[in-house]
């Protein structure tokens, strides 16, 4: 048995995540993937993020000693019905894939011309090897 993972490598696992924070409007104009592992990250990133709201949102607290953030964001477009969500993480050996879904509404579809910066803020335990992000096709309605 010990030669099969030695030859193929250990399996795949899904990672548990919680959503920490999510919405349709940011200062984040681009799009952005990215791993946070440390709280001055955080703190610019929640800046962009609580920029513009009043009140301002309280900033999640994040022990970083034990968990990281995982944030995706679809960059600002002149549509309101936009979404971006991750769909699931999956770690294989010293890897993680981030498996991201950008939907956006369906063609035909009545929208709201506003501008939006949808993002998504998950938490996981931390982990120290490569991140990797993947785009899947959307599964839901935004």
């Amino acid at each position: 048995m010990v030669w099969i993972l030695l030859a193929f490598g250990s399996p795949a696992r899904e990672i548990p995540f919680e959503v920490i924070a999510e919405g349709k409007a940011s200062q984040i104009q681009e799009k952005t993937f990215a791993v946070i592992r440390d709280a001055a990250t955080w703190d610019s990133v929640w800046a962009k993020i609580a920029a513009g709201k009043i009140p301002p949102p309280e900033q999640p607290a994040v022990s970083f000693e034990d968990a990281m953030l995982i944030l995706v964001a679809s960059g600002s477009r002149g549509v309101m019905n936009r979404s971006v969500r991750v769909q699931k993480i999956v770690a294989k050996g010293d890897v993680l894939t981030v498996f991201v879904e950008i939907c956006e509404p369906p063609e035909g579809a009545i929208v709201l011309p506003a501008f939006s910066q949808p993002y998504q803020v998950v938490q996981i335990p931390r982990f120290e090897g490569d991140v990797g992000f993947e785009e899947v096709p959307c599964e839901e309605k935004p």
